[in-house]
């Protein structure tokens, strides 16, 4: 199997035009914006204020800190209408303590070298002009910019650790697990034919995993450095006469590569051996651009990047919170923590986030000590490892205790935000990534019918049993579970407006809506097989201990979707977005890891499955390039109608100082 066919500076300089293509059209949104509504809009009336406050506070502190030394706290009075916490405000915040601590470090050298002064004034001119411009609205705004530069970073790296793992190899995209001295996903030596151990057997659990991707699958693949795969493979080398190498389970055969009319049957690798790398292989590619489109259709789900340009708190969190988990696969639990912990502190859902990356992390974790003979001293030091999520958890529990048992801030509107059971939430999710994924849903709708066409009943049946059983949750759902809270009814600025009012508020429109949110969750459900490279048998992909291991990851995230959107009273486009992001994330996960495992075996099938695998990975490059565009197109006429689209409107009473026009949103 061939590499991608690009260098690692080609591939630097690609995602270079694809940051800077991003951070062209932020630029671009951003005047917009700007030169149609100037002033701050709906939640930023709250924000904007807060964040002045502690920009005010920063410039004094940093001041006083530059020219006296003293290190004083940049508190600043709670707003009682926000509920949530501050961690939004410290980017601009800081930027604007720097400004003050450079300045009163100028006013102490002149005072220091006689030059006179006046008492740090020159210091706080310095802050106060630096907080004008990155504290006022447009510069707010800049600063939400870069929150949605850093979640298009954080997904793509997140997307490329999957598509990293999904082919064997860290090394090169699209390597072969047979190549020797490969890497794997724990840092260390792929362990095949390279360790001295006799027979070709591989005894190191990240080898095993490497060379068999449905042994672990990649979503929960961890590249750990810690201390415990390092003990492990010294275990390998220097206890083989105590018996304590743990062969795996003997290798099943790799499945016959499927002709090109066959490609909805296609099989997953199994366990490659030393013995099946000696076999003839073909090039196969999997294309450098597909993990940017990816990465690119994900950033730009409308439930998130529509508020990309203002200054809210949700692509913030949605950002943090996927680079906790790209930490977490990464072994890298204290980043990991850390990044969760300032997720937290910006919207309080990103905790249920922090709990997905950990748990997924950990039950990799136990699958790599339940795959080898693990000593009590490795599942000690693989519990330490997560020490870090532990001190972070106790955080939370003493933010809970001490903010009287409630999860939302604020005095005056925490009554307001009070836990429900919103199930329906999860129904307007599904149809919420039903929407953003248009192309790609179609994709498998057309698949389904292709199969039907050659009478592959068994595909069609366990579609039909899908939506079916989907539609019935759906019903559930909507039926117990169907809240309006009265801030939705008191503003008809958002979209949610006009759906409670002609959709929920008649019984007969609002059943007629179950059978969407079926079909929808339906497909949702169906991404997370893979895609077209995972129709083989049915999705299922790996076999006994694997299988359980990935129905573990699904059952997590499933779980994570659930914990985030039902306690929610409120109904908003932007609460959806997080999860939307996530589901997306392990679906584009879980078609490159199939697209992998397909080309490991169509690489010993023969030329012609090869180049079925080649065919396969240029029509999703394809997909994924109308799914960009039509995302594009989707998020500019939101943003078209939000910004050219205004209406009148009367005051509403629970925001009197909100006096600007009406303007639809998300």
């Amino acid at each position: 199997m061939a590499a991608s066919g690009r260098s690692p500076r080609g591939d630097a300089w690609a995602d270079a035009a694809l940051y800077a293509a991003a951070a062209a059209t932020l630029a671009a949104v951003h005047c917009w914006v700007t030169a149609r509504q100037g002033a701050p809009y709906m939640d930023e009336l709250y924000h904007g204020p807060q964040a002045a406050r502690h920009c005010a506070a920063a410039a004094a502190s940093g001041t006083v800190a530059g020219r006296y030394g003293r290190v004083v706290w940049p508190a600043a009075a709670a707003d009682a209408a926000i509920t949530t916490p501050p961690g939004v405000y410290v980017p601009p915040a800081a930027m604007v303590w720097v400004a003050g601590l450079v300045g009163g470090l100028a006013t102490r050298f002149v005072d220091w070298s006689g030059g006179g002064g006046d008492g740090g004034g020159w210091g706080e001119g310095l802050a106060t002009s630096v907080s004008a411009v990155v504290c006022g609205t447009a510069g707010l705004r800049v600063v939400g910019g870069g929150w949605a530069l850093l979640l298009l970073r954080e997904v793509l790296a997140a997307v490329r650790q999957e598509w990293d793992d999904g082919t064997g190899g860290r090394g090169s995209r699209g390597s072969s697990p047979c190549g020797s001295g490969g890497s794997t996903p724990d840092g260390g030596s792929d362990g095949v034919g390279s360790d001295g151990d006799s027979g070709g057997g591989v005894t190191d659990v990240a080898a095993i995993v490497a060379a068999a991707p449905s042994a672990v699958p990649p979503s929960l693949a961890v590249a750990s450095p810690s201390p415990v795969s390092a003990r492990l493979r010294s275990r390998r080398r220097s206890r083989q006469p105590r018996g304590a190498a743990v062969l795996p389970p003997p290798p099943r055969p790799l499945p016959t590569c499927p002709s090109a009319s066959r490609k909805d049957d296609m099989a997953v690798a199994a366990a490659a051996t030393a013995e099946d790398c000696a076999a003839t292989t073909h090039e196969w590619h999997l294309p450098a651009a597909l993990p940017r489109l990816a990465a690119a259709a994900i950033t730009l789900t409308p439930c998130l990047a529509f508020y990309a340009p203002l200054f809210y708190t949700d692509v913030p969190a949605a950002a943090l919170s996927v680079a906790a988990l790209r930490a977490a696969r990464a072994g890298r639990h204290g980043l990991s923590a850390a990044a969760a912990a300032a997720a937290a502190t910006t919207r309080q859902t990103a905790v249920v986030w922090h709990v997905y990356a950990a748990g997924g992390a950990a039950v990799a974790t136990i699958a790599r000590l339940a795959t080898v003979a693990a000593v009590p001293a490795d599942v000690a030091a693989a519990a330490a490892a997560y020490a870090p999520h532990a001190v972070v958890a106790a955080l939370y529990a003493t933010f809970w205790v001490a903010n009287g048992g409630r999860v939302a801030l604020g005095a005056a509107a925490a009554a307001d935000h009070t836990a429900t059971a919103h199930w329906a939430m999860v129904a307007y999710a599904a149809a919420a990534w039903a929407v953003t994924w248009a192309p790609l849903v179609a994709r498998e709708a057309a698949g389904v019918a292709a199969a039907a066409a050659r009478g592959r009943l068994r595909v069609v049946m366990t579609a039909a049993a899908g939506v079916a059983v989907a539609t019935a949750g759906a019903g559930a759902a909507v039926a117990a579970g169907t809240r309006v809270h009265p801030y939705v009814l008191a503003d008809n600025r958002h979209y949610a407006f006009y759906f409670a009012r002609r959709v929920l508020g008649v019984a007969v429109r609002r059943a007629a809506t179950v059978p969407v949110y079926g079909m929808a969750a339906a497909a949702a459900i169906g991404a997370l097989r893979g895609g077209p490279a995972a129709h083989s048998d049915g999705g299922r992909g790996s076999a006994g201990f694997g299988q359980v291991v990935t129905a573990a990851h699904r059952l997590l995230l499933a779980a994570a979707v659930t914990v985030v959107l039902v306690p929610t009273p409120l109904m908003e486009g932007r609460y959806l977005g997080p999860p939307v992001v996530m589901w997306a994330l392990s679906a584009v996960r879980a078609e490159l890891a199939a697209l992998g495992r397909w080309g490991v075996a169509c690489s010993r099938g023969g030329a012609g499955g090869a180049a079925d695998v080649n065919r396969a990975a240029q029509a999703a490059v394809r997909w994924y390039i109308a799914t960009v565009v039509y995302l594009l197109v989707v998020n500019g006429a939101l943003l078209w109608v939000f910004l050219e689209r205004p209406f009148p409107r009367a005051v509403d009473g629970h925001m009197p100082s909100d006096t600007s026009p009406g303007r639809f949103m998300l």
